[in-house]
């Protein structure tokens, strides 16, 4: 089977396709600091690297793919005057408009890839799902798996909690290595995440909002639900400070690939063995 760039078909393509076994894949991720180590892109980037796995996960079965135009945006983006952010509700729109779209040309399959884990990003496509199941479009989003799974099943690693390394850290740092490491300025990974302490108020303030954001994530199924106040914590901390949150230094490529392999795994039990 074969990859093709929507942009470069007509609509009379399409009518006369099959699309029994096609799936469209949808990029969705904003350009974001990612602290002086890694590219802007990053979550792009990222988000590329998820559609990779899903391709070499389907082809092999007689799968389709059509790749969607990249769409630069996003919510929850840290200081996000300087770029591509938008609100929850925007992003809702466009998620929405996109899967009219495809509904429309006659898709019945939509795979989001996405980079971006904000609460609010997630919750975008979260609701975006729920609307493409109203009118019959099968949804999978990445950031469901990846976050629920591919990083859950691996909290401990290298002695670290990884709900505590959140945005440019080990996990961004190490898949980076692994996949573009040419793009990594690896002289200036030495920040340590204890350098970054929240006061008083900060710990008491997020303990006030996790009987609120505690169902959010129950809903999109995240499983680290019960220990929400050490994410929203981290969100917090994550803002103060404008260009990472977690344990860069620990990152390396043998890790970026492990977390791969283990993403690509779950890829196949969430995503593609549910394909019907």
């Amino acid at each position: 089977m074969e990859v093709i760039e929507l942009l470069n078909v007509t609509f009379g393509d399409i009518k006369r396709s099959d699309l029994t076994k096609s799936i469209a894949m949808v990029v969705i991720s904003p350009f974001e600091i990612h602290g002086e180590f890694l590219p802007l892109g990053q979550d792009v980037l990222w988000a590329r690297v998820q559609q990779e796995l899903l391709t070499e996960l389907l082809l092999p079965v007689g799968y389709k793919i059509y790749k969607y135009p990249e769409i630069v945006l996003g919510t929850n983006v840290l200081h996000g005057n300087y770029g591509f952010e938008i609100g929850v509700l925007s992003l809702r729109k466009i998620l929405i408009n996109t899967i009219k779209t495809l509904h429309f040309l006659g898709f019945r399959k939509v795979i989001i890839c996405n980079g971006q884990g904000g609460p609010l990003h997630s919750v975008a496509i979260y609701s975006a799902q729920q609307y493409a199941q109203k009118i019959g479009v099968q949804c999978f989003s990445t950031l469901q798996v990846s976050i629920k799974r591919g990083l859950q099943d691996n909290w401990k690693l290298k002695g670290i909690d990884l709900r505590q390394d959140l945005h440019a850290g080990l996990i961004e740092v190490s898949i980076a290595l692994a996949r573009y490491p040419e793009l990594v300025n690896s002289a200036y990974i030495k920040y340590k995440f204890s350098e970054i302490n929240p006061s008083l108020l900060t710990k008491i303030l997020v303990m006030l909002a996790v009987p609120i954001i505690q169902p959010i994530f129950q809903r999109l199924g995240f499983g680290f639900a019960k220990e929400s106040w050490i994410v929203l914590l981290n969100w917090y901390l994550e803002g103060q400070r404008p260009d990472y949150i977690g344990y860069p230094d620990l990152a390396d490529k043998q890790t970026g690939e492990l977390l791969l392999q283990n993403l690509k795994s779950c890829f196949q039990e969430d995503i593609v063995a549910k394909l019907v």
